[in-house]
């Protein structure tokens, strides 16, 4: 494993590249579909940077904890205070303003949405704020990933069993609802985290598999792949995802084959690409990103897109991400940690 105290500039950088994908994939940058039909499909795919954050998050989880004697107190209360608090309050902005405009009291669905519950229901998973559904994967994982370190450290065989397991578990209970589960849950997304968790494990040993710089190579792959879905685009509505190969390729050869050697390459490779990430304006988009994530989508993004140029959207949702990060998600971080901590 690495130096605990090391911190990566360069994935705190990816860390915005992953935001912006998912928001060019609900706000196409195109805009009409007939001018440029491949290049509309191609940023339709950027859903992607999803299963990037789950990679990056099963990296850092294990680069973090892995050789640790986890304090479970301490663990779990970094862990709420990186996610929960924004979110809550987002959340309670969304049903009271849902309120005032008459929509009622919706107890039952603000409950299951402050307790991430919402996100095992795929009737659910899209109310409230809704790319929140991903916080209910990334919470199961937070629970969890202390439990699979002990599995892995005894038998790394289980770096397999482990999502195995979790994907005919998500069979047995979700088997009418098989495209929610390969989709939505931590059961059918499992091994994106998993994948993380080996190039933390396993880093040192990739220097003597890449003898030469993997970063470009992998961002040509990224590129083949979201090309790949695009081609796997079941009609002119649907993305590469709605079919079996498709998800194939978002949760298993992404990870695989272009997120593990691209995490090697922005650690280890001086590139023009590494360079770009970690200069400043990439480090606070980077550390303002998980607020860029939550209010991307929502009623404050459309009240904007419905009345601004798609730049001046993309533009003041970035400054107010990062003026909530300053003044609202760190201080509250502190507060809850009651220290500084630069963890994911």
């Amino acid at each position: 494993m690495n130096n605990q105290s090391l911190y990566y500039k360069s994935l705190t950088g990816l860390r915005a590249i992953a935001a912006f994908m998912v928001f060019f994939h609900h706000f196409n940058p195109i805009g009409n579909r007939e001018t440029f039909p491949f290049l509309y499909d191609l940023f339709t795919e950027m859903h992607i940077g999803v299963t990037l954050f789950f990679f990056l998050s099963g990296y850092l989880i294990a680069y973090r904890y892995y050789d640790l004697e986890i304090d479970w107190k301490n663990y779990l209360k970094n862990r709420f205070a990186r996610i929960y608090p924004i979110y809550f309050l987002l959340t309670l902005f969304t049903f009271v303003f849902w309120f005032i405009k008459g929509n009622g009291l919706q107890w039952k669905l603000f409950l299951l949405n402050i307790t991430f519950l919402r996100g095992f229901f795929d009737s659910y998973k899209f109310s409230g704020v809704a790319q929140g559904w991903s916080l209910t994967v990334e919470e199961f994982f937070y629970f969890t990933a202390p439990i699979f370190f002990l599995f892995i450290k005894k038998n790394k065989y289980f770096f397999v069993i482990l999502p195995t397991l979790l994907l005919i578990i998500g069979f047995l209970i979700y088997f009418n609802q098989i495209g929610f589960m390969l989709d939505f849950t931590f059961f059918g997304r499992s091994l994106e985290f998993f994948l993380g968790i080996f190039l933390a494990v396993y880093f040192n040993t990739f220097k003597t598999i890449f003898k030469f710089k993997v970063t470009y190579l992998s961002l040509l792959l990224l590129f083949i792949s979201l090309c790949g879905l695009v081609l796997l685009k079941p009609s002119v509505n649907d993305v590469g995802t709605d079919v079996l190969w498709g998800k194939f390729l978002n949760t298993v050869f992404l990870p695989l084959f272009v997120f593990l050697p691209l995490f090697y390459g922005l650690i280890v490779e001086n590139t023009i690409f590494r360079q770009l990430l970690e200069t400043k304006v990439f480090q606070i988009l980077g550390k303002s990103s998980y607020v860029f994530y939550l209010i991307h989508l929502g009623i404050l993004s459309g009240f904007l897109h419905q009345r601004i140029h798609y730049i001046a959207h993309f533009l003041i949702l970035n400054i107010l991400a990062i003026c909530i990060h300053i003044w609202v998600e760190k201080p509250l971080h502190k507060l809850i940690c009651k220290e500084k901590n630069n963890s994911k």
